[in-house]
């Protein structure tokens, strides 16, 4: 079946918190709209290194130091049950 548009936007289309190297993170993404329970997937560039995103959307870890400030860009694609 292919991919297709929920009828409704994820909630995160901003930039998240800053997560400190070597500290606990965890962030909650959710999208509006759609049928029935959502799947979450990181589906273009990279979270930071330490910290993943589960099917149930929370992006969670504890990031590693970096040498320098850095900026992470990704892309989630989420799923519904329909």
């Amino acid at each position: 079946m292919p991919d297709r548009l929920l009828p409704g936007t994820l909630n995160a289309g901003h930039a998240l918190p800053t997560a400190a190297p070597g500290r606990s993170y965890s962030q909650q993404v959710q999208a509006v709209g759609g049928i029935g329970a959502d799947s979450y997937a990181v589906t273009g560039g990279a979270l930071p290194a330490g910290l993943s995103m589960n099917a149930a959307g929370v992006i969670n870890g504890v990031p590693v130091a970096q040498p320098t400030t850095q900026t992470s860009t990704f892309v989630v694609t989420v799923h519904d049950s329909a």
